[in-house]
């Protein structure tokens, strides 16, 4: 038994080192907090663990936990619908965790680059959660539409749909920016 747990501990360990960054940087761009972030973060890999614990196995480690870290982000979403707090713009909060300076590129380079990143998250904040679930997926996670599906428990062709929705939509903010 003891060294099933071990197992299951060197697994988890395995996966927290491989995709810790990954959920982190999602929660990050959902949740606009980097402390609330880090916690969502803990939580999932807690959630993991305890699943794990009661001998449940896992198909695809990384889609499990983005599965995982995305319902945590719908529970804060609804506890935060019924206090109406407001947290800061997920621009402030993407500037707080860069920090861009220890590139080797002047000071110009690094300003536009950080307006680039701030316009591109502030157009992605600007679509429903559906479409912002899918895009960081897709782009910034770089998750082909067969494993965002297991993430998001839907079909492959759903998917490419809501990506499609998704680009015309940005288009659309785009051009009336």
């Amino acid at each position: 038994m003891k060294n099933n747990i071990e197992q299951k501990q060197n697994y988890l360990c395995a996966a927290y080192d491989q995709y810790a960054d990954q959920i982190y940087r999602y929660c990050l761009l959902r949740i606009r907090s980097p402390e609330q972030a880090e916690d969502i973060l803990q939580e999932t890999f807690i959630k993991v663990w305890k699943y794990l614990l009661r001998d449940k196995e896992i198909q695809d480690i990384r889609s499990f936990l983005f599965r995982v870290s995305r319902n945590l982000l719908i529970d804060h979403y609804r506890k935060r619908a019924t206090k109406n707090k407001r947290e800061e713009p997920l621009e402030e909060a993407w500037q707080k965790k860069q920090n861009l300076k220890h590139l080797s590129v002047d000071q110009e380079t690094i300003n536009e680059t950080q307006e680039d990143i701030k316009d591109v998250y502030q157009t992605i904040s600007l679509l429903p959660n559906k479409y912002q679930d899918v895009i960081i997926f897709r782009y910034l996670e770089e998750m082909p539409p067969k494993e965002i599906a297991k993430v998001l428990n839907t079909t492959p062709k759903n998917i490419s749909a809501t990506i499609d929705r998704a680009k015309r939509r940005i288009k659309k903010i785009r051009n009336k920016q």
